[in-house]
């Protein structure tokens, strides 16, 4: 009797790929776990934490009635109204950050968590979408983790808002589910991850629309879907734009006040080129002997 083939290792599901996601997640920022309490990463922008956990302490307080402003305003800018206009909405971080503040009453603690979220959310979708691109699960893993813990993602991560990019691959794995497979529980999945990314980073959103409209017109003209699609997604849209507008409408309000445009030299001056890319953060120690002393800002 001839013996069994032996057993090929089989590829990383999704359970596992959340599970190297996480603990990615955690050994990268390491020892924030651990003290996230009271500390935050030594990054170069690390003062934007605090104001990013005031922020978003007050989100989830001026949705809740829980303190004394409105959905709109920041504690450090009143008695202003619509001080919201001076930052990133947050409205989409808020929604991972509420849990982590509302059991805790800890803003810090729950801002380093929904970092550590965050990196572990921009690996596990980068995972999905490039294993239904590939259909390769170790693909997706080491796409995912290239991404989320580029040098880039970690010379910025002292901003949240550019660290959590999870709702880049969301939109684009989404995107190619609602058009390929036509089923209206993935068209609002894209609208929702759209959504998202608008209360994550604004300058994200607006970079991601002439991708994501390349992408739908190159799937939209291969598969050649019925009417119904266009109307769903159109529809999806529709409402998609109406929750937006509550988050960016109080910026439009107050552009008569402020000269919120900037000159051409001076975008010009600070516009992304290929080589920030590159920037590796002095504190960034990965593939060092010693990993313990680069991450501590004491409160």
């Amino acid at each position: 009797m001839a013996a069994p083939p032996p057993r090929r290792p089989q590829p990383p599901g999704p359970l596992a790929a959340a599970g190297i996601a996480v603990a990615a997640s955690v050994l990268m920022t390491w020892p924030l776990a651990r003290e996230a309490s009271d500390h935050v990463l030594r990054a170069i922008y690390y003062w934007d934490a605090y104001t990013n956990a005031m922020i978003l302490g007050s989100r989830v307080d001026g949705a809740l009635g829980l303190g004394p402003l409105s959905l709109y305003e920041n504690y450090f800018f009143a008695p202003l109204p619509r001080s919201i206009v001076y930052n990133e909405n947050h409205f989409g971080l808020a929604l991972i950050f509420a849990p982590f503040y509302l059991v805790s009453d800890n803003p810090l603690w729950a801002y380093n968590l929904t970092l550590l979220a965050s990196l572990a959310l921009s690996a596990f979708f980068t995972y999905l979408l490039v294993r239904r691109l590939t259909g390769s699960g170790p693909a997706g893993v080491l796409a995912g983790l290239a991404f989320a813990f580029s040098p880039y993602a970690l010379f910025e991560v002292g901003r949240i808002q550019l660290v959590a990019t999870p709702w880049i691959p969301a939109c684009f794995l989404c995107l190619h589910r609602a058009i390929e497979e036509q089923r209206p529980r993935d068209v609002a999945a894209f609208w929702a991850a759209y959504l998202m990314q608008i209360g994550t980073c604004l300058y994200y959103a607006m970079f991601l629309i002439p991708l994501l409209s390349l992408a739908a017109v190159v799937l939209l003209y291969r598969r050649r879907p019925p009417r119904r699609l266009y109307l769903t997604l159109a529809a999806g849209g529709a409402v998609a734009a109406v929750l937006a507008l509550g988050m960016v409408y109080p910026y439009f309000t107050v552009r008569e006040a402020f000269d919120l445009e900037r000159s051409l030299p001076f975008a010009a001056g600070y516009d992304g080129k290929l080589g920030f890319f590159g920037n590796v953060h002095e504190t960034n120690e990965i593939g060092r002997a010693s990993c313990r002393e680069r991450v501590w800002i004491p409160v």
